[in-house]
């Protein structure tokens, strides 16, 4: 009876919040009934809740052992799951949940979720349909169901669930910021403009729509003030606050108070460091690796093993070096689908090893792959390629940092075009210093760290120039895209194997997605501005400059 007692006292300080006593209470009740299902369960659920995830997975495994059918025991492993970035393990106990519990609205949220988490969009959207026919006012459904229409390209039906969002949650400024750049994505830059203005007008503060204004064009003076103070407010969690100076240092950029933007470019990244570490001698590690497994022999010895497939058209180089004007010039040829930056050959790599040998990965295990993975890994590429466009006769992938793959892009797709795209070092990194990513790119937060990073990046492709067959890849400076778009628009669809198209030249006026930083320089012309843009910031810039020694000065750029 104190046991039970001390179950029920344990669900109530769980149900206050107070989850030190409910988990002690919860403990205490198992000593005296250690197969007790709900305890197990949620002591499970509190464990989770303090982000204890090995110990609360133990102890939720431990109740379906006592009780298989519990959907709610399913549904809490895979949401635990999901927060421990564990998103393959999370999608099999959400099957098990809608398989319990067809009409478990939630539990096609989650599973939703973790799909998408997975890298599965298209299947993540039928979940959140299904979420949706249950409970059509799911309003997380509803929102990450129209972000991920928007990763795939149905930019109109996701802006018709934002609207149906926006009537339940008016002015909502998540709600308004994901419509905004719905519209931002597909070049309708004004109605995301006006988007972006209202959502920084009401509450809560979003960081992330104070970073899409700017992002959009320069602000008013009441909205620059606004942000200014937001951004000195240190009581804003160092994330959001991080964000918030990007925003300011670009709308300083903006009014050319040069010395103030870089001032908040470098807390900025200040903040970010703080929030994650970087491993450096890891990368110097894997690029050795890299450079040890990549051979002239070993290319020679599998060349022609790989998929026939000449679909994909692959643009890389460094961050901000302009590859998404590379790939907008090409993506605007009728017969090209731009399906911007898809990370599909690194989880390759991550899924290669060895036979019977799981400890000897990539690149180790290429000399070891008996005949036909290369093949079959490149087709599955091609296949998941394939189904984001699947009428198109060309689709370009457009990851930059795919500048650690090109060996093993050649060796599974042979007759894929691969575009390098190159700009002046300290351009390059100074864009990369003053953008906030999307992604984690943890070497961009410090000058000297980024200044080595950019070395190896030049390490990288010296490599594949060494190793790869003459005419594998087209090299394209950026600053010669600018002076000579159409000479070099041309040699760049000649590369590719297409007719010419005058469309290409008109790139900023193409009506496609377009996820990346630079989303609003491509729906311009081309400009020069950008050029020589490390200049402004040069007094700034000394610890990067000493790092890219010799690179600063061009080094690295050898001819196609």
């Amino acid at each position: 009876m104190a046991g039970l007692a001390a179950l029920q006292q344990g669900l109530a300080a769980h149900s206050r919040g107070d989850l030190a006593t409910a988990e002690r209470l919860y403990r205490q009740h198992l000593a005296a009934a250690p197969d007790d299902f709900d305890a197990l369960h949620m002591l499970g659920v509190a464990c989770a809740q303090q982000r204890k995830y090995p110990e609360a997975e133990r102890l939720i495994r431990r109740a379906l052992e006592v009780r298989p059918v519990s959907a709610e025991a399913h549904g809490n492993l895979g949401r635990l799951l999901i927060e421990a970035d564990r998103p393959r393990d999370a999608v099999a106990s959400l099957r098990r949940v809608v398989a319990l519990s067809p009409r478990n609205a939630e539990g096609h949220y989650n599973l939703g979720i973790a799909l998408r988490r997975l890298g599965q969009p298209g299947e993540a959207t039928a979940s959140f349909e299904a979420a949706l026919r249950l409970q059509p006012d799911h309003s997380l459904a509803l929102f990450n169901y129209a972000d991920t229409l928007c990763e795939i390209d149905r930019h109109a039906e996701a802006i018709a669930y934002l609207d149906r969002l926006e009537r339940l949650k008016p002015n909502d400024p998540a709600t308004l910021t994901l419509k905004g750049r719905a519209y931002q994505e597909t070049g309708a830059l004004d109605e995301a403009r006006a988007l972006f203005a209202r959502a920084v007008a009401h509450p809560p503060v979003l960081a992330a729509a104070w970073f899409d204004l700017t992002s959009a064009g320069e602000l008013t003076p009441d909205q620059l003030a606004r942000l200014a103070t937001l951004a000195a407010d240190k009581r804003q969690p160092a994330a959001d606050r991080a964000v918030l100076l990007f925003a300011l240092g670009k709308a300083y950029e903006d009014l050319k108070r040069f010395d103030e933007a870089f001032a908040c470019f470098l807390e900025g990244n200040r903040l970010k460091r703080s929030l994650g570490a970087y491993d450096e001698p890891a990368l110097l590690a894997r690029v050795a690796r890299l450079k040890q497994g990549f051979t002239r022999e070993l290319m020679q010895a599998r060349a022609g093993e790989g998929s026939d497939s000449e679909l994909p058209i692959f643009v890389v180089g460094y961050p901000r070096s302009g590859t998404t004007l590379a790939e907008q010039i090409v993506a605007s040829h009728p017969l090209v689908h731009g399906a911007g930056e898809r990370d599909y050959i690194g989880e390759i790599a991550s899924a290669l090893h060895a036979p019977g040998s799981t400890s000897v990965g990539f690149p180790e295990c290429l000399p070891l792959l008996p005949p036909g993975i290369l093949r079959q890994a490149g087709d599955a590429y091609v296949a998941r390629l394939q189904a984001l466009a699947p009428a198109a006769p060309r689709i370009t992938d457009k990851f930059p940092l795919n500048y650690y793959f090109l060996g093993l892009i050649r060796l599974i797709l042979p007759r894929a075009r691969i575009l390098h795209v190159r700009r002046e070092p300290m351009d390059s990194c100074l864009s990369c210093f003053a953008t906030h990513f999307s992604a984690d790119l943890a070497f961009s937060y410090d000058l000297a760290e980024l200044g080595r990073n950019y070395r190896l990046y030049l390490d990288m492709m010296e490599l594949w120039r060494r190793v790869l067959p003459e005419g594998a890849m087209l090299e394209i400076d950026y600053e010669s895209v600018v002076g000579d778009l159409e000479g070099q628009a041309r040699r760049i669809i000649d590369y590719c194997g297409l007719p010419w198209d005058e469309r290409c030249l008109a790139f900023h006026q193409t009506r496609r997605s377009v996820r990346t930083a630079s989303i609003v320089q491509v729906r311009q012309p081309i400009y020069r501005s950008s050029l020589a843009r490390w200049r402004r910031y040069e007094k700034h810039l000394g610890p990067l400059a000493e790092a890219l020694k010799p690179a600063a000065s061009g080094a690295g750029r050898a001819e196609a």
